[in-house]
């Protein structure tokens, strides 16, 4: 594990991706990408306290339909958003439904770090067994 934690990182702009994993495995974070918000949802959650980094825009499945599945398992790992097509609405909804924060691309990353530290604290000390 990073030694911040761990980011699972779903973005299916693979430049995107991957600048974003590199940014944040240099500031000591550990970093699970996926591309597909399918395969995201079908691979086991990290052991380790993590949070997840979460495009508001993914083929097959926005975001928030993603965070709803997690949710609807009882998946309680606090979810962060990003897009590049934001608005205070999406923002609003987005916060609404239970994300921990919502950031428009490009990204601030001393604020996106910031939160990231936020969210890995914030979370239960023992999450409940997700539904399958």
């Amino acid at each position: 594990m990073g030694e911040r934690g761990t980011v699972v990182l779903v973005e299916d702009d693979d430049d995107v991706r991957e600048a974003l994993a590199w940014f944040l495995e240099g500031v000591g974070f550990e970093v699970r990408q996926h591309a597909d918000p399918g395969a995201f949802l079908s691979t086991p959650r990290p052991d380790a306290p993590h949070c997840v980094l979460l495009d508001l825009r993914l083929p097959g499945m926005s975001g928030l339909e993603v965070m709803d599945r997690l949710r609807a398992r009882g998946d309680v790992t606090p979810v962060i958003l990003i897009t590049g097509h934001g608005s205070t609405g999406a923002a609003l909804d987005a916060r609404t439904r239970g994300a921990f924060a919502f950031f428009e691309k490009p990204v601030d990353h001393r604020e996106l770090v910031a939160r990231l530290d936020d969210a890995l604290a914030a979370r239960p000390a023992v999450d409940p067994a997700p539904r399958a």
